[in-house]
């Protein structure tokens, strides 16, 4: 499972679209917390089969208008942030640097690689 970088308001509403199921971290490069969390969300990601998963850098978007698109459209208040979508839906949230919430949604939601049918 790879983290897909989005830089472009049109690059999130089309992965949205190509994904039912889509886990999105959003952080700043300035952000302490952001810096720590996110080596451990990349690490955790490799066991989920059925979600996608993307990184959105919002100092690093392509202008302040895509910025302020993906702050209102994941409804983002701080960072780190965590959004699951489901068919273009937020299903839940994570702000701040709780990746062990985070692990707990995937695990509600998520088939994993080591499950066996």
């Amino acid at each position: 499972m790879v983290v897909h970088e989005i830089k472009t308001s049109r690059e999130l509403d089309r992965f949205l679209k190509e994904h039912e199921v889509v886990m999105i971290y959003c952080g700043l490069t300035h952000c302490a917390p952001c810096k720590v969390v996110y080596p451990k969300f990349e690490k955790i990601i490799h066991k989920y089969v059925n979600i996608s998963f993307c990184k959105i850098t919002l100092d690093m978007v392509e202008d302040d208008n895509c910025e302020s698109y993906m702050r209102e459209k994941l409804k983002l208040t701080k960072f780190p942030s965590f959004t699951l979508i489901n068919n273009g839906i937020i299903l839940d949230n994570v702000i701040g640097p709780n990746i062990e919430k985070v692990i707990s949604i995937l695990d509600c939601i998520g088939d994993t690689v080591d499950e066996e049918f």
